[in-house]
């Protein structure tokens, strides 16, 4: 008979909280299932049936790091007003809870870091979620045409407030005032571009 899906969502909570120990305590490991099966005192065949691979334990852990962060995101930009205000919202947003996720545990983060280093796919799925809930409002400001370069020139501008090697990098630097100057900044290329865009009369 199947486990119960309380049960088995209880035991990966149990395994991935292990291998976040694992991970606080030696960031540069290769972390393994059979490091997090020794850590519960589990043999790794029945850690297998609740955590199928290297990449199945990677994918779950990025999961458990993002989901937090991607919702509170998406709920901070759709609560905004307007265009301009859900740009504000997202990279504000995006910089406060990463920065509450470094401040709060620094060793973890890394950790996590040299997780998404061996694993740019789970990264770049998340970084593509983070940017699809931007993309409408950039398009709204600058017009079709213009919102590719637009969009990349925003993600460029704002790194340091959401990239978390920058963050690590200028800790000190990251700040709302000084996103807000940078978003000043963004707002002007946005309007000339925009009006680039305008056919002429």
């Amino acid at each position: 008979m199947a486990r119960p899906k309380a049960d088995v969502a209880a035991m990966r909570e149990r395994l991935l909280a292990a291998a976040e120990d694992i991970m606080r305590r030696d960031p540069l490991a290769r972390l393994s299932v059979s490091d997090v099966a020794a850590r519960v005192g589990m043999g790794q065949s029945n850690v297998y049936r609740y955590i199928r691979s290297r990449q199945h334990l990677a994918e779950l852990l990025a999961q458990r790091w993002f989901e937090d962060l991607e919702r509170g995101v998406a709920s901070a930009v759709t609560d905004a007003s307007s265009p301009r205000e859900k740009i504000i919202a997202w990279v504000m947003e995006t910089m406060t809870r990463k920065i509450a996720l470094h401040d709060r545990d620094p060793e973890l983060f890394a950790a996590y870091l040299q997780l998404a280093g061996e694993h740019a796919d789970i990264v770049a799925g998340h970084v593509e979620r983070l940017r699809s809930l931007v993309r409408p409002s950039v398009e709204a400001l600058v017009g079709q045409a213009a919102s590719g370069t637009a969009l990349h020139l925003l993600e460029d501008a704002t790194a340091q407030f959401r990239v978390p090697h920058v963050i690590i990098l200028a800790r000190e630097r990251v700040t709302p005032q000084r996103a807000k100057v940078v978003l000043d900044a963004i707002w002007l290329a946005f309007a000339a571009m925009a009006a680039r865009d305008q056919p002429a009369s």
